[in-house]
């Protein structure tokens, strides 16, 4: 049993693919993000049941190491998700292959077989999240010892290995990015409370110093935060953690430019550039943005320019600071600075002079400032009505024909496409 499971288009693909494979899935009630999974049979899905969930997710590659387990053989469609860059699918199947799976690559997907699953030494040529949870959760019934060298040490992957040793798994964990796991003969279920979303934290936290507002994120961790934290502190952020969670405000009358660099767990995490993208768009002077995880990862900035940001992006690595995609012609680098200072062109972001008058000019026109923003925030995305507060909605669109709703006290998005009711996070003004 699963709880507080975040209320997103893959929870609700893996949950239907889970029940097309025979496996009872069912959702709490309780508002908690519960989520009750009974496996006592697979079947594995038929090519054309596998077709149904093509193009539509990336997660479902990670069933491939159970379902060789359970039935023998895996079925896995194409993988969808966002344009980021290029997420490499070969280190899961080059992984899969050396703990002894065969795999047929088709049209529309993938094939595997495998009679058993044997332990090996593995390693990975770069500590991908999506390979190394492929491994654990291939591992933890192969036959004999899995190590597998250059592992993501994300904090999602700290809590998958919590999950499997509940499970009965056997897994260490050393300095140097290496994880053994001693494959066990059967597993058993397990409750589980899943961490908090640590980039909607840091999503809310953009927003308060944004729009020199105050956030209380409910549960929020700082030991997931680290590297943000200090970087929303050198942007003239202040935060203040405490057993609940952590509020976020702002602690400087103007936001000041700084340089960041994009990088796996424990550095600056790749999806917190783009919330702390667009809150660089309003700090005086210039900042660098230099992504280092993913090459395609600025597609957003585009928007950004259309509503009158002064953004360029670049193939070039900040000076001093190469990284893998430097000299590929990707554009990865974004900042502001006089060229010569960079090895290349670069990606520049600062805020126009017309747009810092149109900040202040409303900033003067506010009669009444807010006195701070709190919200509700849990991994799944639930919400409490707003009681007798002023409220307003913020719409979290994840589909295609989104349309709003109001029911009962609750704002909820309705996806016209799958017909799903997906809760909304609702934020409570105590002053306007």
């Amino acid at each position: 049993m699963l709880h507080n499971t975040p209320a997103i288009s893959d929870t609700f693909i893996v949950s239907d693919m889970l029940r097309a494979m025979g496996v009872s899935v069912q959702t709490g009630e309780d508002g908690a993000g519960t989520i009750k999974v009974h496996a006592e049979s697979v079947t594995p899905l038929s090519p054309e049941r596998a077709r149904a969930f093509a193009g539509i997710s990336r997660i479902p590659i990670l069933l491939c190491g159970p379902l060789l387990h359970r039935t023998g053989q895996a079925i896995i469609p194409s993988l969808g998700g966002d344009d980021i860059g290029k997420r490499q699918v070969n280190w899961h199947l080059m992984a899969l292959e050396q703990l002894g799976a065969d795999i047929d690559e088709q049209a529309d997907g993938w094939h595997l077989t495998a009679d058993k699953l044997v332990g090996c030494e593995l390693r990975l040529p770069f500590p991908s999240v999506g390979a190394t949870e492929q491994v654990l959760l291939s591992a933890v019934l192969a036959e004999g010892v899995t190590t597998l060298h250059g592992a993501a040490i994300e904090p999602e992957i700290l809590d998958l290995i919590s999950v499997l040793q509940k499970m009965g798994a056997a897994i260490m964990f050393a300095d140097d990015r290496t994880i053994t796991i001693h494959g066990q003969s059967t597993l058993n279920g397990y409750q589980h409370v899943a961490i908090p979303d640590r980039l909607e934290v840091a999503s809310w936290a953009c927003a308060a110093i944004a729009t020199h507002g105050e956030v209380f994120v409910r549960q929020a961790r700082v030991e997931d935060m680290v590297s943000f934290l200090g970087a929303y502190r050198m942007l003239g952020g202040s935060f203040t953690a405490g057993p609940q969670g952590i509020r976020f405000c702002r602690d400087a009358d103007e936001l000041h430019a700084i340089e960041i660099s994009t990088a796996v767990h424990p550095g600056f995490m790749t999806d917190w550039q783009a919330p702390v993208g667009v809150t660089l768009t309003q700090a005086k002077g210039t900042s660098i943005i230099h992504e280092t995880v993913y090459e395609n990862r600025f597609t957003y900035t585009k928007a950004l320019v259309e509503m009158g940001a002064d953004i360029t992006v670049s193939p070039g690595c900040p000076k001093g600071k190469a990284c893998r995609f430097g000299g590929l012609g990707l554009f990865h680098t974004m900042s502001g600075v006089p060229h010569q200072v960079f090895q290349t062109t670069q990606h520049v972001l600062h805020q126009r002079p017309c747009v810092a008058k149109k900040n202040q000019a409303a900033k003067n026109r506010a009669e009444k400032p807010v006195d701070h923003i709190e919200v509700i925030f849990a991994a799944c995305g639930r919400h409490q009505p707003p009681s007798n507060k002023k409220s307003a909605k913020i719409q979290r669109a994840t589909g295609n024909a989104m349309q709003n709703r109001h029911h009962h006290g609750r704002d909820w998005l309705i996806d016209g496409e799958m017909g799903r009711k997906r809760p909304v996070f609702c934020f409570h003004l105590n002053s306007l």
